[in-house]
């Protein structure tokens, strides 16, 4: 789990491979000439470990809080490996990572 209360400007960071979870808050971040952001709306998904620079919105009033679940890259291989026919949406899944819209199922059980 994760929680900071004043904002923390553009710079490098390393993601590993996990599944990053928005309470409150908003984080963007920046591959190459791509941005994104994540919040409480959009999860983080990272297959592989990769190099971004982040920047994060965060305030006493409105402190960014959030949960990693760090995922087995052997495991998520196996796992992919199994898939007949993967599909790639879009650019950021090609680079290994893509912020995925908060489902109703998803937000069951980030709640729990």
């Amino acid at each position: 789990m994760f929680h900071s209360t004043v904002p923390l400007p553009r710079e490098p960071l390393v993601y590993g491979s996990s599944i990053i979870i928005i309470g409150q808050g908003r984080k963007s971040l920046y591959l190459g000439d791509l941005s994104f952001q994540y919040d409480e709306n959009n999860y983080l998904v990272v297959g592989l470990p990769l190099a971004f620079e982040c920047s994060t919105e965060a305030s006493p009033e409105n402190p960014l809080t959030g949960l990693i679940v760090d995922l087995d890259t052997s495991l998520l291989l196996e796992l992919i490996n199994k898939v007949d026919d993967p599909v790639v949406s879009n650019t950021t899944t090609k680079l290994g990572a893509e912020p995925v819209a908060m489902s109703d199922h998803m937000q069951d059980v980030v709640g729990r």
